[in-house]
């Protein structure tokens, strides 16, 4: 990915959407108990806060000025208890706004999880990794903090900024009517700069998922990096987008920057009225000198909620975009998704493709080019298999192989035509109990972060001890497990770095022994393994083969060979079936694939046999 696309810009809207922000509260209706307390300790604090300049007005005018001792000591003991319950107040406050954050993030970050779990394939073929993570992690953040320091005051502010407008007007009008006519200017000031923080935010969202996916590509690929000695390259695209980033932050400062000067122009501005015409009225002894204290106190405190609700602002800015971008995640559509009414599947005892055709989108995902005006990668279809046979599926890359066993799995649905197990379309069958009956190898296996032991049991997390060393002696996997320091117990580490390819392909051959599974499908389990090693998985499968219905694709003749039937697939199409013997006689294509391919992999090699004893092959991390 050059760094010049994956900085990009999107369109993006001028204005923020509030429907995200609705959207995302009513999302919270099971807490409302807990967002009624918080309000109202929120608007117990901004009353305390109002009762101190109010104290101080009766303290100066009622105690010092008329020589009231009881009255001011009256007014120092009401403000030591105001102090002491403001803390008490804003403790709870602080907690109850922490939970409920939290409790807002956990319920709709597990709500994305759910649904990137139920996404159809083709969504993550247009996604990301990093880009996903980003939206789930850093994007989430954003709105935590909306629920932990911004809803919890909103409402406390207007009602401080209301109940101090109320007060001066009490105190006095005229001078109340001075102070207030700087507030439009503030007002002006929200609405004329607002869209272009939003803005700034949205570009500091969209840089910062470039560089986790840039991050997750490399970190994954770093053995790819190091041996083509492409560091100083990587480093200086990370670089790039790191720029990239840091400018769209400083533009966002930039323009939440600008946000408050005008704000604390204002606030000048009011108080100078203050002192100004305030003084006057003390002077013409219109007005006493703690109600002008009173004054510019509550003028600051009234200027206070208006800095908050400036960067409440800029906090709902970043909410938005991500809860924007969240909401994108959650309201894609699963494409493919359970019928409405879907059937229990038996046990698979036949599995047929019916006049198959398929598409991506109008595009080739297995490369090639479309090959005329089609867009189709698969070509009227036709397969039947029953319980013990195998289908081997061989043909050039980009043939449309893979395409057909994702439509058996159903990862997508056919354009025309149907894949039906037991006489069943499969579009008519829950999608667990149908992919609850399959078990696939593929050809990068794929081990998760934990115990050996835990990764076979994967696809049956209730099976024993016994069932588990006993599923990686069939697979032949028992041998180079119990070398391990911890064998069973031997922690993989993310993506089984810790052992060969050779090793996480038995290990993933066990896990389809333990599921035992009525369909299995080998997308090039053994293309990437060592002969060897692809001994080891021949003899495990003749057993897992064993009265079940078999999809393999392979490049290498040894593992097709004593297929049933053999599928020569060319441009989507099924050019020829049959056995070995039939299609090397007949087959231009097989023929040519054989002797491009399969020649090392002949007859004489397939009956070696596998040496007596053979030591775990590790791979330094």
């Amino acid at each position: 990915m050059a760094v010049t696309e994956a900085v990009e810009r999107k369109e993006l809207r001028p204005r923020p959407n509030p429907r995200a922000l609705w959207r995302f509260l009513r999302m919270q209706t099971a807490y409302a108990p807990q967002f009624v307390a918080l309000m109202l300790l929120s608007l117990a604090l901004s009353a305390l806060g109002l009762a101190i300049p109010v104290l101080k007005q009766i303290g100066i005018d009622e105690g010092i000025g008329a020589r009231n001792l009881p009255r001011l000591m009256q007014v120092v003991w009401l403000s030591l208890g105001v102090i002491v319950v403001q803390v008490v107040a804003g403790y709870a406050q602080a907690y109850v706004a922490c939970w409920l954050g939290q409790a807002a993030i956990h319920g709709l970050r597990t709500r994305l999880f759910a649904h990137l779990e139920r996404l159809s394939l083709s969504f993550y073929d247009r996604f990301g990794h990093g880009e996903i993570i980003s939206r789930m992690i850093n994007d989430l953040d954003a709105a935590n903090q909306l629920v932990t320091s911004g809803l919890s005051a909103l409402l406390a502010d207007l009602v401080t900024l209301v109940a101090i407008s109320v007060i001066l007007f009490v105190y006095d009008w005229r001078l109340a009517l001075a102070v207030h006519a700087v507030l439009p200017l503030t007002i002006l000031v929200a609405t004329v700069l607002g869209p272009r923080m939003h803005r700034s935010w949205m570009s500091t969202r969209e840089t910062l998922a470039h560089i986790t996916t840039r991050l997750n590509e490399t970190v994954y690929g770093i053995r790819v990096v190091k041996g083509f000695a492409q560091r100083t390259r990587f480093l200086r695209e990370f670089d790039a987008l790191s720029e990239a980033n840091q400018e769209a932050n400083i533009q966002a400062a930039k323009a939440f920057g600008a946000f408050l000067p005008p704000i604390e122009m204002c606030m000048t501005l009011g108080v100078a009225i203050v002192f100004g015409y305030g003084g006057w009225l003390i002077y013409r002894q219109e007005m006493k000198v703690g109600v002008a204290l009173a004054f510019v106190m509550l003028l600051q405190r009234q200027f206070e909620p208006i800095f908050r609700l400036s960067e409440f602002f800029a906090t709902v800015q970043r909410a938005l975009v991500g809860l924007e971008r969240a909401f994108e995640i959650l309201d894609t559509p699963v494409e493919v998704a359970d019928p409405a009414e879907p059937r229990a599947l038996e046990a698979a005892q036949t599995v047929v493709f019916d006049t198959v055709s398929f598409s991506y989108d109008g595009r080739r995902s297995e490369g090639g080019s479309a090959g005329g005006s089609s867009p189709d990668v698969l070509h009227d279809i036709c397969i039947e298999a029953r319980r013990g046979d195998s289908i081997a599926l061989v043909g050039p890359t980009g043939a449309g192989k893979s395409t057909i066993v994702k439509l058996l799995a159903r990862h997508y649905d056919p354009k025309a035509g149907a894949v039906r197990v037991n006489a069943t379309d499969i579009r008519d069958v829950a999608l667990e109990s149908l992919r609850g009956q399959m078990a696939i190898v593929q050809q990068e296996t794929h081990l998760f972060s934990g115990s050996i032991r835990d990764n076979i049991r994967y696809g049956r997390p209730d099976a024993t001890d016994e069932q588990v060393v006993e599923a990686a002696r069939i697979a032949n996997a028992h041998e180079f497990i119990s070398d391990l320091p911890r064998g069973y117990d031997t922690d993989v580490q993310e993506r089984g770095l810790r052992l060969s390819n050779g090793q996480r392909q038995l290990i993933s051959f066990a896990r389809a022994v333990l599921a035992s599974p009525a369909v299995l499908i080998l997308d090039e389990a053994t293309s990437s393994v060592d002969p060897l090693t692809e001994k080891r998985i021949r003899d495990a499968l003749r057993v897992l083969l064993h009265d079940r219905i078999a999809f393999m694709i392979a490049h290498r003749l040894s593992t097709v060979s004593e297929s049933s039937q053999i599928l020569v697939i060319d441009e989507g199409r099924v050019v020829d079936r049959g056995r070995h013997s039939e299609l090397i006689d007949r087959c231009d294509l097989y023929r040519t694939l054989y002797h491009r391919r399969f020649r090392e992999d002949d007859t004489e090699q397939t009956l070696l046999p596998a040496p007596a004893t053979e030591g775990p092959t590790r791979t330094e991390p």
